[in-house]
């Protein structure tokens, strides 16, 4: 199996922090696709010091999804 790790840093992004993790996810049913579902996803979101809700939103992601 292969593995795509994937590491985005943040900061203040909770208007499009949700929108970036969708396409992360169609991403990876793509390349599922093309790697006869062969494929491990990693996301790491760094977050920078962020003032707004970025934070609280990858955390909830990574309390849902293991990947995160």
């Amino acid at each position: 199996m292969k593995t795509l790790c994937i590491v985005s840093p943040t900061r203040n992004e909770e208007e499009v922090i949700e929108e970036f993790v969708n396409s992360l996810r169609w991403l990876e049913s793509k390349l599922r696709e093309k790697f006869d579902n062969q494929l491990e996803l990693h996301i790491i979101i760094v977050d920078n010091a962020s003032t707004d809700k970025t934070f609280e939103i990858s955390t909830n992601f990574s309390n849902i999804d293991s990947r995160f």
